[in-house]
């Protein structure tokens, strides 16, 4: 799909949301829309356009998060900790995690803290400074 293509051209100049706009269509998939009042004919079959590629998508989003799109970071963090699409890598989604904690974003500490043993209490403190109320109890 042209949209595919433009995202990652985007991301290939350094632009952040490219990238992330691209990984979210590779997470998913993408359904084919049809852009006209007129009929299709053919009809537009019924599947994806864009096809679900979660390792793609996760590197779309590394880019982003290397060009400063933390929500791109968050969301290869999570992917990449809960193994959605794709074989789970904790220590490399910890990669994500703990820079977001550095930076104040309570849920990436709440998220880190499950992920590290020597360091989860550490991460709870940190979530709760930032008034996660989840490991405050």
């Amino acid at each position: 799909m042209r949209a595919t293509a433009l995202y990652e051209q985007a991301c290939t100049w350094g632009e952040a949301l490219g990238c992330r706009y691209g990984g979210e269509m590779f997470e998913r998939g993408r359904k084919a829309k049809t852009q006209s009042l007129q009929p299709q004919l053919p009809p537009v079959p019924p599947g994806l356009d864009v096809p679900k590629d979660t390792p793609h998508a996760v590197e779309l989003f590394s880019r982003a998060c290397t060009l400063g799109d933390e929500d791109a970071c968050f969301i290869a963090g999570r992917i990449l900790a809960d193994g959605e699409g794709m074989p789970a890598d904790p220590p490399r989604a910890l990669g994500f995690f703990a820079p977001l904690c550095a930076n104040g974003v309570a849920q990436a500490c709440v998220r880190a803290a499950d992920l590290s043993v020597d360091a989860r209490q550490d991460y709870l403190r940190r979530a709760c400074i930032l008034d996660e109320a989840t490991p405050c109890t």
